[in-house]
């Protein structure tokens, strides 16, 4: 059949309309949503960094496994990548340092860290392999970030870009805490101090570590450090970035409190206290939302050995903890560490006090009546902010001597019997302001 020259032209240009409007719906990926892409970050904080970074077949085939696995998977809509997917890092790593197990641990891996929207994926695969959702985490990198590390999970960790001098950083190992129901090993249970090479900026600790890390973060002018992120001692066991408050004096004391050996696992204990607290309220349900750009500000009450308590001898330290804005909530803790009754050292934590709410402004002070283990008297432990010049305690018609800012007081008669005496803990700073104990209570 013979189609005339119109016709023909008109039949061609349907087919090139169809073919762009093809063209068109398949860049936009249909009628779904807009076009999919994968872009380089543009995050100050967070900018794409990596041996790979310029590999886009690697960041390109990472971002599309991540979106075919959460479609399959069938992840709720909040828990899957947007249209757009920018890219963090990309790099190679072992399998060693990945964690990996049989011959996964010898072979080389791609890392690619992915974000989208207010979540942060860590895409693995080995070499010759397919690609696997390492983990993904609720988090929504901005243009500027204040987390100086983002916890990927599985043991990873993402350096803000400039937050430690030279890429180096001061961590320390904590002791592992051994809990009542814990055998000890034997082991050597002692912090331990190394520097972490941040060149790269995803970072795997390597060390046999015992217990939880500590990263030290500078401040602005060179010598000076302005807190520490808690690695492992967040809600949920995550990172958690913890400010110092006092000035320098009062970070570098608190520092050599974690290094120390007596008194690194009494201080992590204290903390873990308080956090945990804090995330579990009265009523079960969770008394603040921390988020990681806030944090939490941390200040150190010191350490002492109380000798002679009902327990025997035990080695205490003490760390106040503030959370909200503007430090709207405060409790303090005290990590203590002494043999039980089968003479094996453990480390137990008590909260002593938190600060209420809508409050008028204070200082951390707070005292608790504490059970024996051994069956012995309650005692009072109490601790106090190390700067007040004074502190009156007083317990039923008893004034009783205080020495530091952190101590004990045995009843001359059992406090459970008809009631706790009447307690009263009161601070005085310089100028004779006086500043009351958070409520009193037992533990």
């Amino acid at each position: 059949m013979r189609i005339s020259r119109g016709r023909a032209a008109a039949i061609v240009a349907a087919v090139v309309v169809v073919v762009i409007a093809g063209v068109v719906l398949l860049g936009r990926g249909g009628d779904d949503g807009e076009k999919q892409t994968v872009e380089r970050s543009d995050s100050r904080s967070y900018p794409s960094r990596g041996a790979l970074i310029d590999d886009e077949t690697l960041t390109e085939g990472a971002a599309e496994a991540w979106r075919d696995a959460t479609q399959r998977t069938g992840e709720r809509e909040d828990s899957r990548p947007d249209d757009r997917i920018d890219v963090l890092y990309a790099g190679r790593m072992s399998g060693e340092k990945l964690s990996q197990t049989g011959q996964e641990r010898h072979k080389m891996h791609d890392v690619v860290v992915l974000s989208s929207h207010r979540l942060v994926a860590t895409m693995i695969r080995p070499k010759g392999g397919e690609w696997d959702v390492r983990d993904t985490v609720g988090f929504e990198i901005s243009y500027t970030t204040e987390v100086p590390l983002i916890d990927l999970g599985s043991g990873l960790y993402l350096a803000a870009a400039g937050q430690f001098a030279d890429d180096k950083a001061e961590v320390i190992s904590l002791p592992r805490e051994v809990d009542p129901g814990d055998a000890p090993d034997g082991s050597p249970n002692e912090p331990k101090l190394f520097t972490a090479d941040l060149t790269d900026p995803l970072w795997t600790p390597g060390i046999p570590a015992n217990g939880p890390l500590v990263v030290r973060l500078p401040g602005q002018d060179d010598g000076t450090f302005v807190g520490q992120v808690w690695m492992g001692l967040g809600p949920g066991g995550s990172s958690l970035l913890a400010r110092s408050t006092g000035g320098a004096s009062a970070e570098e004391k608190l520092w050599r409190q974690l290094a120390s050996p007596a008194d690194s696992a009494t201080t992590a204990a204290a903390f873990r206290a308080v956090v945990d607290s804090v995330m579990d309220g009265d009523d079960g349900t969770q008394a603040f939302s921390i988020s990681a750009a806030d944090g939490v500000t941390i200040t150190s009450l010191g350490s002492a050995t109380l000798r002679g308590t009902p327990d025997g001898d035990r080695r205490a330290s003490a760390v106040s903890i503030g959370f909200g804005h503007d430090r709207s909530s405060e409790a303090v803790a005290v990590g203590l560490t002494g043999p039980d009754v089968h003479q094996v050292v453990r480390t137990t934590a008590v909260v002593l006090g938190q600060h209420p709410q809508r409050t008028a402004e204070t200082l951390p002070i707070a005292a608790a009546w504490v059970s024996s283990d051994l069956g012995q008297l309650p005692y009072l432990v109490y601790a106090v902010d190390p700067t007040l010049d004074r502190i009156d305690l007083r317990v039923g018609a008893e004034k009783v001597a205080t020495n530091g800012s952190l101590g004990f007081y045995v009843p001359a008669v059992d406090a459970g019997r008809g009631g706790r005496p009447p307690t009263t803990l009161i601070g005085f700073d310089h100028n004779g302001v006086s500043y009351p104990a958070f409520p009193i209570t037992s533990r």
